[in-house]
């Protein structure tokens, strides 16, 4: 290598030097060589990449549901996930659903228990796959058991209007108006909560996963 070879490679080196100075006055105020700036430079980088990948880590263990839709929420913890890899701390997939599994709400606990019992492990684009599912069920169920409601509500409305309000008797004492009781038994039926039948439960879990 020839001796302006030399010196142009070392004027590039000054050049860095001098650009890496304006942007961090501090950080190479006192450096002496390219040598010296890029050691420090590198030493810079790699304590602000521990505490990004620190972050982040605290990132994927503390950022629950909430009230985001499943796809939001999955999105943000594969995004997390993805920003770890490229600061070279990779994690593993099953680690990955392993947090999302431990940060859903109360409502997905069905799913999340069949998950665990699983004897193969479930992927994160299965899991995204099953979870979006299982909240589609959940909002149909809610809507279908909200509509039961309200037609309960008007029909009981209707009943009792039409009934004399200081008689619930008619004909013999002891025998209570027949459409008086058939109203109680409705009512009494209706507002049995239907998401409470574990049977409907697990037939839902049962179709979404396959083991």
């Amino acid at each position: 290598m020839g001796k302006s070879s030399i010196l142009f490679i070392l004027f590039g080196f000054d050049k860095i030097k001098f650009f890496l100075v304006q942007f961090s006055e501090e950080l190479f105020s006192s450096v002496e060589t390219s040598r010296e700036a890029w050691e420090r430079l590198n030493s810079s980088y790699t304590s602000s990449s521990r505490s990004r990948i620190i972050s982040l880590k605290s990132k994927l263990t503390k950022n629950p549901k909430g009230t985001r839709s499943v796809a939001e929420f999955l999105h943000e913890m594969k995004s997390i996930a993805d920003e770890l890899a490229l600061a070279q701390s990779p994690i593993l997939e099953e680690d990955l659903v392993v947090h999302i599994l431990s940060q859903l709400g109360d409502e997905f606990n069905n799913i999340v228990a069949a998950i665990k019992v699983r004897e193969s492990v479930i992927s994160f684009s299965e899991l995204f796959e099953k979870l979006v599912d299982f909240e589609r069920m959940l909002k149909d169920s809610d809507s279908s058991q909200s509509t039961i409601l309200t037609t309960a509500n008007v029909t009981q409305k209707s009943s009792f209007k039409f009934q004399p309000h200081n008689k619930q008797y008619s004909g013999n004492q002891g025998r209570p108006n027949k459409n008086y009781s058939n109203s109680r038994k409705f009512r009494d039926h209706t507002y049995r909560p239907q998401w409470q039948n574990q049977g409907m439960i697990h037939a839902i879990v049962g179709n979404l996963l396959v083991f």
